[in-house]
């Protein structure tokens, strides 16, 4: 690869770029990439790893970095299943690139407790602000295996780390304790996570998959997260858009942060079915609960707010789910259509918009992309005057409608 297209290659994943860096170019094999950081590298350098196994366990002297592949997917940093991370951090900026890492076990966090982290990469932040960007990269066959406080099977992140995860996949990695992908840990993290999957195949459905952090943002739009584990959203500002759940269980709580506002919106939450549901869970104590335009089927709802907080639950589709919305502060439900009824209906100190909330069937085309027909009542053209949006998060599989349904034949169908 040319010194130029090394450079395109950099600045394609975001780095700075520093006049006076150098590029390196690694060969695969064991202990070359530690080789070059310690004996010819420096804060500020590149990386490129061209096509290969690198049997590594790394530790990166703190600094600025970019470590990235020459053909994305083809460099695979392997840990060898030894007692340590495949990478350790412990401060700086690190850019990850079209990286294949497997096969680590964590790295020691704590030798007074014996606690392990991070089998994939461990980023010990300390008390400097420090940031991790990963781009293209594959998180696979990584282990935990201890108490039930070794979180993080693909990274782990502390202190004053910020994260950014873009176009990533977390698949097989087998841990004892939470965060089998991800598990951001204390201090003021923020964490931005786009265009990403998440599988857990295999994972007990009580340990979660993917644990944000409890301060600072998380921002989380157009990912695929697979059950049966947890996907935890602790914080107290948080936004998750535009993303699949499949037979995960979907953790919303802002008891140990210090509150915020926390939205929900455009996602496509599923259980397996209706006799193995999944469930969505919320615990908010501070902040405002924003739930909106979301596709809830096969599902337990829990959602409960507290008197310093509140909910707006509007524009979802409930379906073959049941439970009960919550809010000890007030709170309002419009605009939603759901089949059949909760158990415990839409209840609490909420404000409820009868005239707009529904019991109804969505219509879908089908149980996979769970779009709607064109005869759906969740469809603007066939809803209440009142609701100008498509309810749900998926839009009509087909055109414009042939035959239009009006709000009233909806409700005479089914004897409302």
């Amino acid at each position: 690869m040319s010194r130029l297209s090394l450079l395109a290659a950099v600045l394609c994943v975001g780095a700075t770029v520093d006049a006076t860096a150098a590029v390196w170019e690694v060969e695969p094999g064991t202990g070359n990439v530690q080789e070059t950081l310690d004996n010819q590298a420096a804060s500020g350098d590149t990386l490129v790893l061209l096509d290969g196994l690198f049997r590594e366990n790394i530790v990166l002297p703190v600094g600025d970095w970019t470590i990235l592949a020459e053909n994305p997917g083809s460099a695979v940093l392997d840990g060898g299943l030894k007692d340590e991370s495949v990478l350790v951090a412990t401060g700086g900026n690190l850019v990850l690139s079209g990286l294949v890492i497997q096969g680590g076990r964590g790295h020691l966090i704590s030798e007074l407790l014996g606690i392990r982290a991070g089998a994939g990469v461990c980023f010990v932040g300390g008390q400097v602000f420090s940031t991790l960007r990963a781009v293209d990269c594959v998180f696979q066959n990584n282990e935990l295996h201890g108490e039930s406080d070794w979180n993080g099977g693909g990274i782990y992140a502390e202190a004053l780390v910020s994260v950014e995860i873009n176009r990533c996949s977390f698949v097989d990695n087998v841990i004892s304790g939470d965060g089998s992908a991800i598990f951001l840990d204390g201090g003021p993290t923020d964490c931005t996570v786009v265009d990403s999957r998440f599988g857990s195949e295999g994972h007990p459905r009580d340990r979660a998959i993917f644990t944000g952090p409890v301060d600072g943002e998380l921002r989380v739009s157009d990912c695929e997260f697979v059950g049966p584990g947890t996907i935890g959203f602790p914080g107290g500002n948080t936004i998750v858009t535009r993303s699949v759940f499949l037979g995960a269980l979907v953790s919303f709580s802002d008891w140990v942060a210090s509150g915020g506002n926390i939205e929900c919106s455009h996602n496509l939450i599923v259980g397996n079915d209706e006799s193995d549901r999944s469930r969505l869970t919320t615990l908010i104590v501070r902040s405002r609960f924003k739930c909106q335009n979301n596709t809830i089927v096969y599902m337990d709802v829990d959602i409960n707010t507290h008197a310093r907080s509140g909910v707006i639950f509007s524009e979802n589709i409930v379906f073959g789910s049941q439970g009960w919305i919550l809010s000890s502060s007030g709170g309002t439900v419009s605009c939603c259509v759901q089949w059949p009824e909760l158990l415990t209906d839409l209840s609490g100190t909420l404000d409820t918009d009868e005239n707009t909330v529904v019991l109804a069937d969505p219509k879908f085309c089908d149980e996979i992309k769970w779009q709607l027909k064109d005869t759906s009542p969740c469809l603007p053209e066939n809803s209440h005057e009142d609701c100008t949006s498509t309810i749900g998060a998926r839009p009509s599989c087909a055109g414009v409608p042939v035959i239009r349904q009006s709000w009233g034949q909806v409700k005479r169908a089914f004897g409302k």
